[in-house]
C-alpha cells in the first residue's frame, strides 16, 4: 500500500477565518449511519498566538511524526505522548518515513534525516534533478520515488536519474498533476485541467510498467486532485464526489459520499476514511455507509485537511491541532497455560481481540516480561512473580486496557515431604551396615570393570543428541529447503517471509559496473539496516557501516566486513536479526537472489539478534540428526551475537542449522556449495553439489519473522 503527502503547508493567522467560513459552509450527506464508533483527544492543539502549529502528520506504526511550524514532534507509542524536536526551522511536509529515516520539506530546502529528526541532511540527493520547491504529492514503492513537483510528475528508477513524465492527453497544455500514488509497478496519477481546450480535461491515469507509460482508465474527465490505493481498490476524490475502483483502475463508480470539501481519503479493507471540510467521514463496510465526526466527538475542528491510520488509531489533521482515535480497547477471552507458579517465568499466550504492536500485559498487577505481539489476538509473554490465587491479566494497548478477569492462577510451590522420609530411611541404615562388610569382599572386582564403563560415559556425554529443544515432535517441521524458513511458537507455527538485499536491483550489477546511483542505494540501504539494529538495542549493537567505491559493509558481525548485499535481516515487530557467513579461507560468502546464501564447506555462520529476552540460552542444531554446535546467553540488553563453524565433513545433501529455545525456533536456508567430505549418512544427496541448510533465527519469546528490503511505500 502507499500513500501520498498531502499538500498542506503551513497553517497561517491568516487563513483561520477563511477556513471557518469553510466549514460552515460545507454540507454532507450519508446514506445512513455506520457501524463506527470513534472518540477523539486533541493530542497536539494548534496556537495561532505562538509559531507553533501543526502543519503534517506522518504515521509508521506506532511511531508517529507531525511536522510544525517549530520543527517536530515524534512519537513512539502510536501517539499517546509526543517528544519535542525544535529544530529551529519549520517543517512543513513529511514525504515518508520509515523508523528513524524521515524525508521532509523544511524552510531549509529538502531534508533527509537518519536519526529520528533531529537532524537533517539538506544535501541534495538527486544531483540537482529537483527544485527547491515542496512538492505537491510524492510516493516511494520499492527503489522508485515518484514526485509531483509544480504539477508535473518525474519519476526515479531504482533510485536513478530524474525524468519528468506527462500522461499523453495535450502535448500543447498538458494536465496538471494533483497526485501520485504507486503500489509495486502499478502508478496512479490524478490530473485536473488548467483550462481552455475542453479535450485536455484531467480524468485518472495508469501505468503498469513503473510510471514509463500512461493510460486512461474509465474515470469520468475532469478536475481530480486526490487518490488513495489499497490493494485492488482506488479512491479517487472528483471535487465534492468520491469515486471508487474495485478492479485495479479499471472501472470507477460514484460513491453516495457527497460534500463540497472532500480533501483527504485513507483505506484499509472496509474502514474507509475521508477527511473534509465538515468533519471526519468514517465507514466500517467498504464505503457503503459513512458516519460524520466533529468537534462534539473530540476533533480539534471540523475543518479536517487529512487522514491516515496504523490500523487501529485513526489519526485526524485539522486546522486545530492533531485528533487521535485510540481505536477500539483490547479484549482478553483465554490464556494458556491457566496457571502457574508464584515464582513467575511461566510462559503464557494470551488470546483476545485489537492486540497491536507495542501492546503491554500486567498479571496480577505486575508486568508480564517480554510481550510480543504474534497476531492482533494473539500475545505471549512471560508471567512475573505473584501471589498465590487467581491473577487478572491485562492487555494494554493504545492507550486502552480490557477489563479485569480471572483468568490465570498463581498456584504455590507445592510443600514437599521428603524430610519425614528421608528421616526414616535414615533409621534403617544400621540394620543395613551389618551386612556391608559381607559384601566389601567383593567390591575390588567390581571396582575393576568400572574403569572399563567409564571410558564410554564421554563418548554419550558429547553425543549429537544433545540439544533439548529440537524434538522428534517438531523436527519434520522444522527441516528446511534453501531460501526457505519457519518458526514454531509454543509449537504452533507462524508466518514467516525470508528475502534478502541481494534482491535489490543495485546487489545484482556487478561492483566494478555499478554506477554512483546504484553506489548511494547500498549505502542508504546499510545505513537504514543498522539504524534499525541500533533503534531495537538503543543504538548498542556493535554494528557500522562503512562506505567503499562500491557500496557499503557491515562492520561488527563477522571477523571480515560483510557487504550489505550479503546479509540477510529478519525482523518480527521491534526484534531483528541479521544473518551471514563467512567460507573457511576468510573471504564473505554471496547471497543470491531469493534469500540463499552460498558458503563452502567448513565456513561460519554469523548471527546478531536483538530483542531477545536477557538470560535466555540459545541453542545452534544443525541436522538431520540433531547435534549440539553450541548454547549462546542473551546479553543484558536482549541480544546476541554468534560465529558458529560448521561440522567438518558435513558433506553434500540436504540439513538445517536451528536456533531453538523452550518455546521458540526458527530458521533460514543456507547453501553450501562444495565440501572437503562425502555425505554424511544423515544427509541427502541432491546431485548437483550443494549442501542446504537452515539457520533458525530467535526472535524473544515469539518469532513471526519479517524480512523487508526497505520497501519503500509511503502510507
Amino acid at each position: 500500500m502507499s500513500r501520498s503527502v498531502s499538500f498542506w503547508l503551513t497553517a497561517r493567522r491568516s487563513l483561520l477565518a477563511f477556513l471557518l467560513a469553510a466549514v460552515t459552509s460545507a454540507t454532507i450527506t450519508t446514506s445512513s449511519v455506520a457501524n463506527a464508533s470513534l472518540t477523539f483527544v486533541n493530542q497536539i492543539p494548534n496556537d495561532f498566538n505562538s509559531p507553533f502549529v501543526v502543519n503534517d502528520v506522518f504515521v509508521d506504526g506506532q511511531r508517529v511524526y507531525v511536522s510544525t511550524t517549530a520543527g517536530l514532534k515524534v512519537s513512539s507509542n502510536g501517539g499517546q505522548s509526543f517528544e519535542d524536536l525544535p529544530l529551529g526551522f519549520e517543517v512543513s511536509s513529511i514525504y515518508w518515513a520509515s523508523g528513524n529515516t524521515v524525508w521532509a520539506h523544511t524552510s531549509s530546502g529538502f531534508g533527509i534525516s537518519t536519526n529520528g529528526g533531529s537532524t537533517f541532511d539538506f544535501t541534495d540527493p538527486f544531483g540537482g534533478a529537483l527544485g527547491a520547491q515542496p512538492f505537491q504529492s510524492f510516493s516511494r514503492a520499492g527503489e522508485n520515488l515518484y514526485v509531483v513537483e509544480g504539477f508535473s510528475l518525474k519519476v526515479s528508477i531504482n533510485n536513478g536519474v530524474f525524468g519528468s513524465v506527462a500522461p499523453a492527453l495535450c502535448p500543447a497544455t498538458p494536465p496538471r498533476v494533483m497526485d501520485v500514488q504507486a503500489v509495486e509497478t502499478s502508478v496512479y496519477v490524478a490530473l485536473d485541467a488548467p483550462g481552455g481546450d475542453p479535450s485536455c480535461q484531467g480524468g485518472i491515469f495508469k501505468s503498469t510498467d513503473s510510471g514509463q507509460t500512461f493510460s486512461a482508465t474509465s474515470a469520468p474527465r475532469g478536475d481530480w486532485n486526490k487518490l488513495f490505493v489499497d490493494g485492488s481498490k482506488v479512491y479517487a476524490i472528483k471535487s465534492s464526489q468520491l469515486y471508487v475502483s474495485t478492479d485495479g483502475g479499471t472501472t470507477f463508480a460514484q460513491n453516495s459520499l457527497t460534500t463540497d470539501s472532500l480533501n483527504d481519503v485513507w483505506a484499509s479493507g472496509l474502514n474507509v476514511y475521508v477527511a473534509t471540510g465538515g468533519g471526519l467521514m468514517a465507514s466500517t463496510d467498504g464505503g457503503q455507509t459513512f458516519t460524520t465526526y466533529t468537534t462534539s466527538d473530540g476533533l480539534g475542528s471540523d475543518m479536517v485537511v487529512k487522514v491516515s491510520s496504523n490500523g487501529t488509531a485513526v489519526f485526524a489533521n485539522t486546522i486545530g491541532g492533531l485528533s487521535i482515535s485510540y481505536g477500539s480497547a483490547p479484549t482478553v477471552t483465554a490464556v494458556s497455560p491457566t496457571s502457574g507458579s508464584t515464582a513467575g517465568g511461566t510462559s503464557i499466550t494470551i488470546t483476545g481481540t485489537n492486540f497491536v504492536g507495542g501492546s503491554t500485559v500486567t498479571v496480577g498487577g505486575s508486568a508480564c516480561t517480554n510481550p510480543v505481539v504474534v497476531s492482533a489476538t494473539s500475545i505471549t509473554c512471560t508471567t512475573p512473580s505473584g501471589t498465590a490465587g487467581t491473577a487478572s491479566i491485562v492487555v494494554t494497548s493504545s492507550g486502552q486496557s480490557n477489563a479485569a478477569n480471572t483468568l490465570f492462577t498463581y498456584n504455590s510451590p507445592t510443600t514437599t515431604t521428603t524430610t519425614t522420609t528421608t528421616t526414616t530411611t535414615t533409621t534403617t541404615i544400621p540394620a543395613t551396615t551389618t551386612t556391608i562388610p559381607a559384601t566389601t569382599t567383593t567390591i575390588p572386582a567390581t571396582t575393576t570393570t568400572i574403569p572399563a564403563t567409564t571410558t564410554t560415559i564421554p563418548a554419550t556425554t558429547t553425543a549429537p543428541s544433545g540439544p533439548a529443544n529440537v524434538t522428534e515432535t517438531n523436527q519434520a517441521t522444522l527441516t528446511r529447503n534453501p531460501g526457505a524458513a519457519t518458526a514454531l511458537v509454543n509449537g504452533q507455527p507462524v508466518s514467516v517471509a525470508v528475502e534478502t538485499p541481494a534482491d535489490l536491483p543495485a546487489a545484482q550489477v556487478d561492483p566494478e559496473d555499478r554506477s554512483p546511483a546504484q553506489v548511494q542505494a547500498l549505502q542508504a540501504a546499510a545505513d537504514d539496516l543498522v539504524s534499525q539494529l541500533n533503534q531495537s538495542v538503543d543504538g548498542e549493537s556493535g554494528l557500522a557501516v562503512q562506505d567503499t567505491p562500491t557500496g557499503a559493509v557491515i562492520a561488527g558481525l563477522l571477523t571480515t566486513p560483510v557487504p550489505i548485499e550479503n546479509t540477510v535481516l529478519v525482523e518480527a515487530a521491534n526484534k531483528s536479526t541479521l544473518f551471514a557467513a563467512l567460507n573457511e579461507d576468510g573471504s564473505v560468502t554471496e547471497v543470491q537472489p531469493g534469500a540463499v546464501i552460498e558458503v563452502l564447506g567448513n565456513g561460519q555462520v554469523g548471527v546478531f539478534g536483538s530483542g531477545l529476552t536477557p538470560g535466555e540460552t540459545a541453542e545452534f542444531v544443525i541436522m538431520s540428526t540433531p547435534t549440539l554446535l553450541g548454547s549462546y546467553t542473551v546479553s543484558a540488553n536482549g541480544t546476541i551475537k554468534a560465529q558458529t563453524s560448521l561440522p567438518n565433513g558435513i558433506g553434500l545433501g540436504d540439513h538445517t542449522l536451528v536456533v531453538a529455545s523452550p518455546t521458540v525456533q526458527a530458521s533460514l536456508g543456507l547453501k553450501v556449495s562444495a565440501t572437503p567430505a562425502t555425505l554424511p549418512a544423515t544427509g541427502v544427496s541432491n546431485g548437483s553439489n550443494t549442501l542446504q541448510i537452515a539457520l533458525w533465527l530467535l526472535v524473544g519469546g515469539s518469532m513471526v519473522a519479517y524480512l523487508r528490503r526497505r520497501r519503500l511505500i509511503l502510507n
